[in-house]
């Protein structure tokens, strides 16, 4: 928190009051929330506004058809920060791509690792001025369809 208040961030916390706690490795689901953390910091040298949101998952955040949406938590991360242009946006899951200097291109890749492993999903909306990083996961998590997912990985 002394860090935050450091860089002038303002942080907003918005959590549902009826939200349960998932089933979930708690190492790897905080490094994935650090991740975005930091980067969200990151991208507002100057200060800004840093929101954090928890509630449920409606029908957009379900996996595939019939997938059970209302047994899902969202969690959002939003930034005040410059936003991030459409190209980059959607390469930044991929491993080793970087806009920062020195950076190494795993933050986002092992957060989205660490999300889908969990049978959750991660996405990014942008605009200048806003950034949010939707993190949807199961309560516990659903066993793969058959034939799993692993083809083509």
């Amino acid at each position: 928190a002394n860090q935050l208040e450091t860089c002038r961030i303002t942080v907003v916390r918005e959590f549902a009051r009826d939200v349960p706690a998932i089933e979930a490795d708690a190492e790897a689901i905080y490094r994935a929330f650090v991740n975005l953390v930091a980067n969200a910091v990151e991208a507002m040298p100057g200060g800004g506004r840093l929101v954090v949101r928890v509630g449920w998952g409606d029908e957009s955040d379900a996996p595939r058809r019939g997938a059970r949406a209302a047994h899902r938590v969202r969690v959002e991360v939003e930034d005040s920060g410059p936003g991030i242009p459409a190209a980059a946006a959607e390469r930044l899951f991929t491993p080793f791509y970087t806009t920062k200097g020195g950076g190494t291109g795993l933050g986002l890749a092992i957060t989205h690792k660490i999300v889908e492993d969990h049978g959750g999903a991660i996405d990014v909306r942008s605009v200048p001025g806003r950034t949010v990083f939707r993190i949807t996961l199961p309560l516990v998590p659903e066993a793969e369809p058959e034939g799993g997912s692993e083809a083509g990985s």
